[in-house]
């Protein structure tokens, strides 16, 4: 007759020599991470990351004679340096297997931004090139979060989209913006101020809204923000759109309050220390970002689950961030 086992040692696991741990157990992550991607040298998020780079090499000689041909502000490291820091801290948060998907994209986007070379100008093989850094990175980490801030620091990173060339192109029109919107600030004000292209007149005084006052400088450094705080609180993809919408008007609105106030001293109407200059640029500045850090980081109540990504049950999870997008227990699978 079989002797019924002993209660204890029945609810105690039997555990063979030379077995790794089972999934639940607490050293399975790490040591099933290391196995997987050690079968398959290529998948190795390392040589993934080598080989990528390896066939954008043309984009990263470009990278570098921009940074210092002189035409070009060294901004753009400020947003590279990030991404990297936020990497080194996904550095142990590895998939075991990469997202297939993700992954034949960024081999896609490599391909084609390399083969176009002959072709295509260097920024747009630019763009490709990091859109493609940006899917490797989908596909390799294991993240509760969207990808789309790290892709979006990657392409402030680069040199044109934080260089002052970008005046070309949009430096003209976001003068004469903010020069209308600074004259109708000071009609409400009581002020006759006469607009032409760029220029303001009061009673015979003409202040030019100039390149440095188009608000470009002020608008990377605001899409930048979004982008680490759209990270930080772990924004779905639709919440990291809604973001950017929402910083855009807000950086407008925060350059046309610097100019009329530039306006007001410049022409003569108060008469103000000299260093208000550069006061009045850092306090605008200022009031922007908070007024960005307010908007993205309130918990949006009366905002569409559709359009945020919240709705009233994940904003009531536990595990629910700041902004009320729901985050993934790094303990869900040890239970």
């Amino acid at each position: 007759m079989l002797e019924p086992a002993d209660a204890t040692s029945a609810e105690k696991p039997i555990r063979v020599s030379g077995c790794s741990p089972c999934r639940g157990a607490p050293g399975y992550r790490r040591s099933h991470l290391s196995v997987d991607w050690a079968r398959n040298g290529l998948a190795s998020p390392l040589a993934l990351i080598v080989l990528q780079a390896m066939g954008l090499w043309p984009i990263w000689h470009w990278y570098g004679r921009r940074l210092v041909d002189g035409l070009d502000e060294s901004w753009g490291l400020l947003a590279l340096a990030a991404v990297l820091l936020l990497l080194w801290g996904h550095r142990g948060n590895f998939r075991p297997e990469p997202r297939p998907g993700p992954l034949f994209t960024a081999g896609m986007l490599t391909l084609l931004s390399a083969g176009t070379g002959p072709w295509l100008h260097m920024l747009p093989r630019a763009v490709l090139g990091v859109s493609a850094i940006g899917l490797t990175l989908a596909a390799v980490l294991d993240r509760p979060r969207s990808i789309l801030p790290l892709w979006c620091l990657l392409a402030l990173s680069l040199p044109v989209f934080s260089s002052m060339q970008l005046q070309l192109y949009l430096g003209y029109p976001l003068r004469a913006f903010t020069a209308w919107a600074s004259k109708e600030v000071l009609a409400i004000a009581g002020l006759k101020v006469a607009q032409t292209g760029t220029a303001l007149t009061w009673m015979g005084r003409t202040v030019l809204v100039d390149a440095p006052c188009s608000g470009i400088r002020m608008l990377w450094v605001g899409m930048l923000l979004a982008a680490l705080l759209s990270y930080f609180t772990r924004a779905s993809a639709s919440r990291f759109v809604l973001n950017q919408v929402i910083a855009f008007p807000i950086i407008l609105a925060g350059n046309v309050l610097r100019n009329t106030l530039l306006f007001v001293r410049e022409a003569g109407i108060l008469q103000l220390p000299t260093w208000t200059h550069t006061g009045i640029g850092l306090l605008a500045f200022l009031l922007t970002s908070l007024v960005i850090v307010a908007c993205i980081c309130r918990r949006p109540h009366a905002c569409s689950s559709a359009l945020c990504g919240n709705d009233p049950g994940r904003r009531h999870s536990p595990h629910a961030d700041s902004c009320g997008t729901a985050s993934v227990d790094p303990d869900a699978g040890r239970r």
